[in-house]
C-alpha cells in the first residue's frame, strides 16, 4: 500500500509538472503572450466602452487576454455613464476616471496592462503585464505574477545549404520580443490540468506493468522463486519460498502491478524529463533582456551613489546603450541621463549633470528634457533647465509642450528663444490635443499667425472639430471657432481648403465659424455640386444640409448623365443621409441614363446575384444591412413624390370662374 501512495504521488507530481511546463510552452510560442505583437488567428474576444478606458478582453489559441487602455481621440465614445471599474492589477485602478476622449493631453492617463492565462486544457497559471514607461523599463518590471522570457518563433528559413535543395532552419529560433510567463496559479485549472495529465501518463506507463508479470513468468519457468528468483530445487509443490516464504500460488493484486518498480521507474524518468524541458523553458528568462551596462542600470535605478562610483571607475558619461536584446531598437544611442530622465529620478539626473551630462543630447530625436516632459516628471525638467542657454532650445520640445502644465509652459517659453516655426508646431499639437489654453500661452508667448500649409492651425482645428463631431460623437469643440478668435487667420489658400474641409465633412460648427469669418465663401455653398451635397449629409446628417438649403445650395442639381445627391448617397449605402436628402426636398424621380436611383439599386442587386464581379460596387451596396430600408425609403419617396405632382397638376387654377 505504502508504494501504491508512492506511486500516485509520483503521477500527481508529473501531472502537475506537464501542466505547468504546457502552459508555459503555450506562453512563449503563442503570440498572444507578446504584447507588443498582433494576436494569432482570429481571436474572439469583447470590447467594452467605460468612463474614459477602452476595455478589451478575448481568448485566443492558448491564452486568455485583457486590456485596459485609456480612451484617445481616436477611440469609439466611452459610455460616460458606466463608472470605471480597474482591477487592482491594473496601473490605473487608484486613478479618478478618464474624463474622455477629448480632454486636454495632459489630463489623459494612459494606461495600458495585459492579464495572460496559459494551458490546457483548462487554463491553469497567470500573470498580468502593467504598463508604464516601457520602453526604458528594466526587465520583468511590469510583470507581476510572472516574468518576461524570450519568446520562441516558430522555425524560419535562413538560407538554402549550398549545392542541395535543402533549407536550413535555426535550431532554437526565439522572438524578438520578450513574453509574458505566467506563474500565478489558478486553482480550479491547475487541479483539472494535474488529474488529466496524471490520468494521460498513467496510461501511457502502463504497459511498463506487464513487465512484472513476464518477468514472474520467465522465473517459474526456470523453476525459480517469482518473487526473489531464489532457487526452488529440491522443495514440495506448493511449498513457500525458503528465501523470502513466498507463497507460489498466490497471484499479484492490481495495486502491486501498479505500485512495480517499472512504472515507478518509468514515472521517475519522465518527471525528470519534463522538470529537465522546463527547465530548459526557463533559461529564456536569462535570454529575455541583456542586462544593462551598469551606468545606464544605476540611472534607471535611481542610485546617485552608484552613478558617482561607476563614474570614478572611468565609465563614459555620454555612452550610448548600444544594440540589447530585449530592448527597442531606437534606444540604441539613449544615455544614461535618458534613463534617468525618462524613470523621474531626480536626484540621478542631478549627479549626471554635475558629472558634465549633456540635457540636450539626441537619441532617436529627442534629448533627455523632452523625453522627462513626455513622462511629466517636471521636477526632471525644472534640473536641467539652468544647464541650457536661451538659444539651447531641444529638439523636439514644441511636441512635448502640451502635456507640460501652465506654470511650466510659462517657464519654458521664458526660458528659451522659440522661432516661429516651433511656436507653429507647438501650436499644432495643442489643437489636436483640445487644450486651447495651451494654444492661448503660446499667442501670448509670441505665436501671431498660423504657418505653412504643413503647420497651419485653421486646418488643424478644422480636422479636430470634425473628428468630434463625427456620428456618434456630435459634440462641439470649439477649435475654429476658438482659433479665429485669436486672430490666427490663414492664408487664403489655407482658408479656402479648411471651408472645404469644415463643408464636406458635415462639422456644422466649424462650417459656421468660417463662414463668419470668411462670409465670402458662401458662393461655393450655392454652387457645391450633388456629390458635396451627399457628403455634407453623410458626415453632418440633417443640420448641415438644411443649414446649406439656407445658404442657397440646390437640392436637386443634376443632368441627364450626372444624378443628384440622392444618387451619391445611395451609391455609399447612407440610408440614414437619404433620409436627410429626401427630408430637404431632394427629387426621388430624377434619373441619370434613363433610371431612377431607385431602379439602377435594383439593376444592381439582380447583376450582383447573377455575376457578382460584373459590377464593383454591387458587394459593399447589395450586402449593406440597410439595402433594404434603402429601397423601400426611395419607393415611399417616388409614391409621395408622383402624388404630390398629380394634386398640383389636378388643382384648379385660382382665375378658372
Amino acid at each position: 500500500m505504502r508504494r501504491f501512495a508512492f506511486m500516485l504521488a509520483l503521477l500527481l507530481a508529473l501531472g502537475l509538472s506537464t501542466s505547468v511546463l504546457v502552459a508555459w510552452a503555450g506562453a512563449l510560442v503563442d503570440r498572444s503572450a507578446w504584447p507588443d505583437t498582433p494576436l494569432t488567428g482570429e481571436p474572439v474576444g469583447s470590447r467594452t466602452e467605460m468612463r474614459g478606458w477602452l476595455v478589451e478582453a478575448g481568448r485566443d489559441r492558448t491564452l486568455s487576454w485583457q486590456t485596459f487602455d485609456a480612451l484617445d481621440l481616436w477611440d469609439e465614445p466611452p459610455d460616460l455613464d458606466t463608472p470605471t471599474n480597474l482591477p487592482a492589477w491594473s496601473v490605473g485602478h487608484d486613478l479618478a476616471d478618464q474624463p474622455g476622449p477629448f480632454a486636454p493631453a495632459r489630463q489623459r492617463t494612459f494606461d495600458e496592462a495585459w492579464e495572460v492565462s496559459a494551458g490546457w486544457p483548462m487554463r491553469c497559471v497567470r500573470a498580468v503585464r502593467t504598463a508604464g514607461p516601457t520602453e526604458y523599463a528594466l526587465p520583468g518590471e511590469f510583470v507581476r505574477g510572472g516574468f518576461a522570457a524570450m519568446a520562441v518563433d516558430w522555425p524560419a528559413a535562413t538560407g538554402a545549404v549550398e549545392g542541395a535543395d535543402q533549407i536550413r532552419f535555426d535550431p532554437w529560433p526565439v522572438g524578438p520580443f520578450a513574453a509574458i510567463v505566467p506563474l500565478r496559479p489558478m486553482p480550479v485549472g491547475l487541479f483539472v490540468n494535474t488529474l488529466v495529465f496524471a490520468l494521460a501518463w498513467s496510461i501511457l506507463l502502463l504497459p511498463l506493468c506487464a513487465l512484472r508479470p513476464l518477468r514472474r513468468r520467465r522465473r517459474r519457468k526456470r523453476g525459480r522463486c517469482v518473487r526473489c528468483g531464489h532457487d526452488r530445487d529440491g522443495l514440495p509443490e506448493g511449498a513457500p519460498c525458503t528465501e523470502c516464504g513466498h507463497d507460489p500460488a498466490a497471484r499479484s493484486t492490481v495495486l502491486e502491478l501498479l505500485a512495480a518498480r517499472a512504472p515507478a521507474l518509468g514515472a521517475a524518468l519522465a518527471l525528470v524529463l519534463v522538470a529537465g524541458a522546463s527547465a530548459v523553458l526557463l533559461t529564456h528568462r536569462w535570454m529575455a533582456v541583456d542586462p544593462l551596462p551598469p551606468l545606464h542600470r544605476a540611472a534607471a535605478a535611481g542610485d546617485a551613489p552608484q552613478i558617482e562610483r561607476v563614474l570614478a571607475g572611468g565609465a563614459a558619461i555620454h555612452q550610448a546603450l548600444g544594440e540589447r536584446a530585449g530592448v527597442p531598437k531606437f534606444l540604441d544611442h539613449s544615455t544614461p541621463l535618458h534613463w534617468a530622465a525618462a524613470r523621474g529620478h531626480a536626484a540621478a539626473v542631478n549627479a549626471l549633470l554635475d558629472a558634465g551630462a549633456d540635457p540636450a543630447m539626441q537619441s532617436f530625436g529627442y534629448p533627455p528634457m523632452v523625453v522627462a516632459l513626455f513622462h511629466r516628471h517636471e521636477p526632471v525638467v525644472e534640473a536641467m533647465l539652468p544647464h541650457l542657454g536661451r538659444f539651447d532650445t531641444p529638439s523636439g520640445l514644441e511636441t512635448a509642450f502640451c502635456h507640460a502644465s501652465d506654470a511650466m509652459r510659462a517657464r519654458l517659453l521664458a526660458h528659451f528663444e522659440w522661432e516661429d516655426w516651433r511656436l507653429q508646431n507647438a501650436a499644432c499639437s495643442a489643437i489636436m490635443g483640445c487644450d486651447p489654453a495651451c494654444v492661448e500661452q503660446l499667442v501670448a508667448g509670441g505665436l501671431d499667425h498660423v504657418g505653412d500649409h504643413q503647420r497651419n492651425l485653421l486646418r488643424h482645428a478644422v480636422s479636430t472639430d470634425r473628428l468630434a463631431w463625427e456620428a456618434p460623437y456630435r459634440r462641439d469643440l470649439g477649435s475654429t471657432a476658438h482659433v479665429l478668435g485669436l486672430g490666427l487667420r490663414g492664408t487664403e489658400t489655407a482658408a479656402i481648403h479648411a471651408f472645404d474641409e469644415a463643408m464636406l465633412s458635415g462639422c456644422l460648427p466649424a462650417f459656421d465659424a468660417m463662414l463668419e469669418a470668411y462670409p465670402m465663401r458662401r458662393y461655393r455653398v450655392e454652387i457645391c455640386s450633388p456629390r458635396d451635397l451627399a457628403a455634407a449629409a453623410v458626415g453632418g446628417g440633417e443640420p448641415m444640409v438644411r443649414r446649406l438649403v439656407e445658404l442657397g445650395a440646390s437640392t436637386n442639381v443634376g443632368g441627364r448623365d450626372v444624378g443628384n445627391a440622392l444618387w451619391y448617397a445611395a451609391m455609399q449605402a447612407e440610408p440614414d443621409a437619404v433620409a436627410v436628402l429626401l427630408d430637404a426636398g431632394v427629387d426621388p424621380t430624377h434619373e441619370a441614363d434613363g433610371r431612377t436611383v431607385r431602379r439602377w439599386l435594383l439593376e444592381t442587386a439582380e447583376q450582383a446575384a447573377g455575376d457578382p464581379d460584373a459590377n464593383r460596387w454591387a458587394a459593399s451596396i447589395t450586402g449593406h444591412d440597410g439595402f433594404g430600408r434603402l429601397v423601400e425609403m426611395l419607393e415611399a419617396a417616388e409614391a409621395a413624390w408622383h402624388a404630390r405632382e398629380r394634386s398640383e397638376r389636378d388643382a384648379p387654377d385660382p382665375g378658372d370662374p
